[in-house]
């Protein structure tokens, strides 16, 4: 129903603003095509009211009314533009009825029934909407597309990209306060309650919640800033306003719509009909499609302003000496310009078409297409560095840190002014930075002087450009045919050997695997990595990425000689790093050294703990001193500890990171990111996928040769190693390709068919009618793939019900009352992180003060806090704690009432690092919340959600054999008040589902008195108490804290046991969680 009522408001918003625009520029006779005349007229009405509403946002005035006024006003100056030359349709169908034909020839030209195309777009675009209709509600926080999600959301609600935060504002002020007490207790709140980022490496040091970003030197102003780029949030926003929220997260089903549509229409602009349609058919099926079409970031909305902008300058071309040239020039450049108010990555667009246009002035080509398509893109990249400099800065500074500093002096010079002086001074002295050498800005302003000259001259003098092109002319056949093959080979050595799945025993059984499919052996699951199944990491270069990393290194790498020999006393390891300071080298090994082979001395580390060696198989590497002898036969040299990523080791002992060891698991990713690309086009999609690529490039032409390059380029950009890490889980991981490389892809797809149906066309007889039957076999074939194998996908809804479940938490609160978060895992760094999933929508989607406990010991300041906390109190807020699992948070002399517990219940798609997930489960997420009051009752029962009694080492509760019971870690610790003397507890415990190979569970039991004032981090030892052996099923443990001197207050009692990982001590489990035992309860005794 939502889908249909989004679809009722959208289409005449979209579309009549650009039929207006339509009109007044092009005049009566529109284009004859319907398709593209419908098309075309909803990108013009998207684009303007997509920068309509990102400018008053910008502005910090968005409102649905004023944005509804503007666009009527720019409608009704269109219509009076319009009606000025006689292009205003007589009727109303007028709107929609065919217009005028033109001159020039119909791509659809030879259909019999112009409508087919109409009828075949509007059946796709049902099939997507179903598909996309039932949006994904990821408004959780800690994740891109919750930030997404809640900053459109706010915008729709205040109207602003930024965000005035009175609560951040308040302890701004209040740390300036001349109460020195206030003051003291603002400044523990801004450290305790509010994030602070390294100010060496990041502008906006501040953190208010994941993803939102403050300066602390401007706290006071309240302004908080959320990440990424702002034109993708201002759509949530828009909608948001239109249709609620749960209609601003079909915003990117919106986009993606509006994609798939970009990219039928490119293909039949392009190659024809049945390849546009094939295409969007294809990418409509596509699971990574359908999944990010529901999912709120960008990536839609890129895809639908790449394959507009590549739509407009390919008709553009082909209408080069036609009046309509400009209008597309014009549809191009705000469609590709729009790009850099997106997505960070927008050179990979812009770049490609300002050296086309810069070839244009240079070879005396340009025309008023051009003048439009500059002027439109223009006019979108100044909003865009305006956008940067006033609302986005502290994202793109911070995100290109690095490379704003080694790539160009001038680049690095011209960032200083939007710096901090702290960053300036790290900018100019970092060991990285090209500013640290005086003479490189001038070399290259010198360079810059030269070129620009050179430019001018050949610009002037066109001999050059004309011997060029004639050279060019010349050669272009085999040279496009030379590269189209190089491009079957490059994608062919990155799909089947940078993977490294095909191993010389893979090989030797791959005839018995295709023979007998549904073999269970490693090397037949090994091969089902290309269709989903999980894919090894390699832990060694491909032999291409070896060569070439060779040939880079060997000019250059250090020549160490051998200065001593010496032969070891007992085995050792040849490791790519050396002992640090005593402590086992974090290296990889790289080889072992036997007992008595002799290895040559090269060097020596900085702590003398280690000697770079030469073994007798000719691996370099560190191997401990002790482990050879512990003697210094010869003085050595010492080396730098990540020498090894100089010199060259056989392929088979080199590393995919030499001496960073913390980035190969990320390498080995990239390594296989071209089949695990395929797991959503199948081993056929791809080969198919190829063959298009290499045949349209060898057929490139001036229209298709901008998709081509844009298109190659990132696929070879983010295959190659631009994108993926050893914690991004898939699909999510897959994002990076949705903008252009599936969409490129599919299109080659179709291409690829397309012509061999033509090859099938020039046969005669049966022949012919058979070898036209092959590509339509192998379209079903793939589309049947891409249904089937996403079945679970389309059915799914992520995190469905979520709005509905956090409002209701939301609506427990009051609009002024202050709510501290803390809590959701056994371990302060996810207990410090997690409670910003609830944290971000409760502040941004129902606008409650949400605060998460950032430090690791609160109760270190308690003093400090709880002032700060009764100052809140004083001006009539209430103030709550809302706990998660090892939440606890000791505040000395206030009350922690229990007001309710409650439970978020959300689908949640497996979320795999290493194969194609398909199933779903329930994730559950308790809390409970406290308030905060002058003095609360000690319990006398603690349950597993009770959570401000959990200090540390608790998971989430569970129901385990119908009772609600929590993991431990192995480590857990308990905070239980005390009235003085002994205190009598009784613990229900159980070992839970364990292998037997472990043994009986064990409970060690331990205590420590709490003092008030006390440092957490200087707390004497725990007094033991005595281990106990847990039965087979839950049950009751007595245990005695204390003895009659022990005074009144709180007692920290600690739970040890021995620890075990399901995944790792198991065959039948994927939980990588450290498990103690399960805790149900403890009760007080009398």
């Amino acid at each position: 129903m939502l889908a249909l009522i989004a679809t009722a408001v959208l289409a005449p918003l979209l579309y009549i603003p650009g039929y207006l625009l339509e009109r007044a520029l092009r005049g009566r006779l529109a284009n004859p095509d319907p398709l593209e005349r419908h098309y075309e007229r909803t990108v013009l009405g998207a684009l303007l009211a997509g920068w309509l509403a990102l400018t008053l946002a910008e502005l910090g005035v968005f409102t649905l009314w004023l944005f509804l006024l503007l666009l009527a006003l720019a409608c009704g100056a269109a219509a009076f533009a319009a009606a000025r030359r006689g292009a205003m349709p007589s009727r109303p169908l007028g709107l929609v009825a065919s217009a005028a034909p033109r001159a020039w020839a119909r791509p659809w030209a030879g259909w019999r029934d112009a409508r087919l195309p109409l009828a075949v777009a509007l059946a796709l675009g049902v099939l997507l909407v179903v598909l996309v209709g039932r949006p994904f509600e990821v408004v959780l926080g800690l994740r891109d597309a919750g930030t997404y999600a809640n900053t459109g959301f706010a915008i729709a609600k205040h109207g602003s990209i930024w965000q005035h935060d009175a609560v951040v504002a308040q302890i701004g002020a209040d740390r300036a306060s001349a109460d020195p007490a206030l003051a003291a207790g603002a400044a523990q709140a801004e450290t305790n309650f509010l994030g602070k980022q390294n100010e060496d490496r990041f502008l906006l040091n501040g953190l208010r919640i994941a993803g939102f970003f403050f300066d602390r030197e401007r706290e006071a102003e309240g302004r908080v800033v959320p990440q990424g780029f702002h034109l993708f949030p201002v759509w949530i926003g828009l909608l948001a306003s239109l249709l609620g929220m749960q209609g601003g997260l079909l915003a990117p089903g919106l986009m993606g719509l509006l994609g798939v549509w970009g990219v039928g229409m490119l293909g039949r602009r392009l190659a024809g009909p049945w390849v546009g349609l094939l295409a969007a058919l294809l990418l409509a099926l596509n699971g990574v499609q359908i999944w990010f079409s529901r999912y709120s970031t960008t990536e839609t909305t890129a895809q639908f302003l790449t394959f507009a902008g590549l739509y407009a300058f390919a008709a553009m071309r082909q209408r080069q000496r036609d009046g309509d040239a400009p209008l597309y020039g014009v549809l191009a450049g705000l469609a590709l310009g729009q790009w850099a108010l997106t997505r960070i990555e927008f050179v990979l667009v812009v770049g490609p078409v300002t050296a086309y246009l810069l070839y244009c002035w240079l070879s005396r080509r340009w025309s008023r297409a051009h003048t439009a398509l500059a002027t439109s893109m223009g006019a979108m990249l100044a909003q865009a560095a305006l956008h940067i400099a006033f609302i986005a800065r502290g994202y793109f500074f911070d995100t290109l840190f690095a490379r704003l500093q080694d790539k160009s002096a001038i680049v690095a010079y011209l960032t200083l002014p939007f710096l901090t002086e702290n960053l300036r001074t790290i900018y100019q002295t970092t060991p990285r930075s090209l500013l640290r050498n005086p003479a490189r800005l001038p070399m290259e302003l010198a360079a810059l002087v030269v070129v620009v000259v050179a430019l001018v001259l050949l610009r002037r003098w066109q001999r050059p450009i004309v011997w060029f092109e004639r050279l060019a002319a010349r050669v272009s056949g085999w040279a496009l045919a030379l590269s189209a093959a190089l491009i079957v080979l490059v994608c062919g050595y990155a799909y089947l050997v940078r993977p490294q799945i095909f191993t010389p025993s893979v090989l030797a059984q791959l005839p018995g695997c295709l023979a007998q499919p549904r073999q269970a052996s490693a090397a037949c699951l090994a091969i089902q990595g290309y269709i989903g199944a999980p894919i090894a990491p390699p832990t060694n270069p491909d032999p291409l990425a070896y060569a070439l990393d060779t040939l880079q290194k060997l000019p250059r790498q250090p020549r160490l000689a051998a200065l001593a020999t010496v032969a070891a006393p007992q085995p050792a390891a040849v490791r790519d790093l050396p002992t640090m300071e005593g402590r086992p080298s974090p290296g990889a090994t790289l080889d072992q050294i036997a007992a008595g082979e002799q290895v040559e001395l090269l060097a020596q580390s900085k702590d003398g703990l280690s000697f770079l060696v030469r073994d007798a198989r000719g691996v370099t590497g560190w191997a401990d001193i002790a482990a050879l002898g512990g003697a210094q036969p010869a003085p050595l040299p010492v080396q730098e500890d990540k020498i090894l990523a100089r010199l060259v080791n056989p392929r088979w002992a080199t590393t995919l990171s030499p001496g960073n060891p913390s980035e190969a698991a990320k390498f080995a990713i990239y390594q296989g990111s071209f089949a695990r690309f395929g797991w959503y086009l199948s081993p056929l999609g791809i080969a198919l996928g190829v063959l298009g690529l290499a045949l349209w490039w060898w057929r490139m032409r001036s229209d298709s040769w901008l998709l081509l390059v844009v298109g190659g380029l990132s696929t070879y950009f983010f295959i190659q190693q631009a994108y993926g890490t050893d914690d991004q889980t898939y699909i999510y991981i897959l994002r990076r390709f949705v903008p252009l490389v599936y969409p490129f892809f599919c299109l080659c797809i179709a291409y690829s068919l397309a012509r061999l149906a033509g090859l099938g066309g020039r046969l005669r007889g049966w022949a012919g009618r058979a070898a036209r039957l092959v590509p339509l076999a192998l379209a079903v074939v793939l589309l049947a793939f891409m249904a089937a194998t996403n079945l679970r996908l389309y059915a799914h809804t992520e995190y469905e019900g979520a709005l509905d479940q956090i409002g209701e938490v939301a609506s427990s609160f009051g609009p002024d009352d202050i709510i501290l978060m803390r809590g959701g895992a056994p371990v302060f760094g996810a207990a410090r992180d997690i409670p910003d999933v609830l944290g971000t929508p409760l502040i941004y989607a129902f606008d409650r003060h949400a605060l998460t406990i950032k430090s690791q010991f609160p109760e270190k300041y308690g003093a400090a806090l709880v002032g700060y906390i009764r100052h809140w109190q004083s001006q009539g807020r209430q103030v709550y704690l809302l706990l998660g699992p090892s939440g606890a948070v000791g505040l000395p002399g206030i009350g922690q009432e229990k007001v309710r517990s409650f439970q978020l219940s959300l689908r949640e798609f497996e979320q795999l690092t290493n194969q194609k997930p398909t199933n779903s489960y329930t994730q559950n997420l308790t809390y409970t919340v406290y308030r905060l009051t002058d003095a609360s009752p000690a319990p006398a029962q603690v349950g597993p959600t009770d959570y401000a009694a959990q200090v540390g080492g608790f998971y989430q509760p569970e129901q385990i054999q119908g009772q609600t019971m929590a993991w431990t870690d192995g480590a857990a610790t308990l905070r239980l008040r005390g009235q003085g003397g002994p205190l009598r507890l009784r613990l229900t415990l159980a070992p839970g589902e364990r292998p037997a190979s472990l043994g009986a569970a064990q409970v060690c039991f331990s205590y420590l008195v709490e003092r008030a004032g006390d440092d957490p981090q200087a707390r004497g030892p725990f007094t033991p108490i005595r281990c106990a052996a847990l039965g087979e099923t839950v049950g009751d443990v007595d245990v005695t804290v204390g003895d009659a001197s022990m005074p009144a207050g709180d007692v920290l009692l600690r739970l040890e046991s021995q620890p075990w990982v399901p995944a790792r001590d198991t065959t039948t489990s994927g939980d990588g969680r450290s498990l103690g035992v399960l805790f149900g309860g403890v009760q007080i005794l009398p």
